[in-house]
């Protein structure tokens, strides 16, 4: 929010008669409300507030980080966005193997970074989490947006319901939030291997942030939905880094 103050004298010099002010008037567009007046010699500051203009893009689901309402790549929430191999910041457009992933040398035991293991790392740095730089969120976004964390995404599915709603001949999943009504809207898309899609009508496949570390460090924590409504369709799970998924953003002021 701007603000922008101006002491009363100097209003009433740039008004052209400040010795012959002694109230100040206030009338409203609105003719319904009635004008206001204020004696000058009682007014200090004259203050003038513009709010910035709200990014729709934010969804508060009253959890602890905001949602985005599209992907990244999208331009409305009932459309899939790009999709990215975890780590790269650029959309792949149809194929997805190692060979086409920047942090590894053309195989998946080749890795040049995020790797805790020399028998998948050439580097093995440790790095579990993603770095604002290899971020597509971030990159494509601005600072205040990232993947979320695997937490954060079972965070979101333990407090909604899910629904399966058709528009038209697609199939959509909308989240409802418990805490406070608000929704979320994705598009199934499936997810790229090697030259093809897979599912890409009935499920979603998100990016997390997290490298999964604790068995093989070329994969990486994704989040799945899918059309329906059964507890199998909403879960946490990993996948080739290669892979390419949607990345659906959080915001953190």
């Amino acid at each position: 929010m701007k603000t922008r103050n101006i002491a009363v004298a100097a209003m009433l010099a740039l008004c052209g008669t400040a010795f012959a002010q002694t109230s100040m008037k206030i009338t409203f567009k609105d003719a319904s409300k009635q004008p206001v007046s204020y004696d000058i010699s009682e007014v200090k500051e004259v203050t003038w507030e513009t709010s910035e203009p709200a990014d729709e893009r934010i969804v508060d689901m009253g959890l602890s980080v905001k949602w985005a309402s599209m992907n990244v790549g999208a331009t409305t929430p009932y459309e899939t966005g790009s999709f990215f191999q975890w780590g790269e910041v650029k959309p792949q457009t149809g194929s997805f193997n190692w060979a086409d992933y920047d942090h590894c040398l053309g195989s998946n035991n080749t890795l040049t970074k995020y790797a805790n293991s020399e028998t998948f790392g050439l580097e093995v740095d440790n790095q579990g989490v993603l770095l604002p730089e290899d971020d597509a969120a971030t990159v494509n976004w601005g600072e205040h947006w990232r993947t979320p964390t695997l937490e954060e995404f079972n965070e979101l599915l333990n407090n909604v319901t899910k629904e399966t709603v058709v528009i038209g001949e697609v199939k959509y999943i909308k989240l409802t939030s418990k805490v406070n009504g608000a929704e979320l809207w994705f598009r199934p898309g499936g997810y790229g291997s090697d030259n093809k899609f897979t599912m890409p009508t009935t499920m979603v496949y998100l990016w997390l942030a997290d490298c999964e570390f604790q068995y093989m460090c070329f994969r990486a924590w994704e989040g799945i939905m899918g059309t329906g409504t059964t507890s199998g369709n909403f879960q946490s799970g990993y996948g080739d880094r290669r892979f390419g998924n949607n990345v659906r953003p959080v915001y953190v002021p």
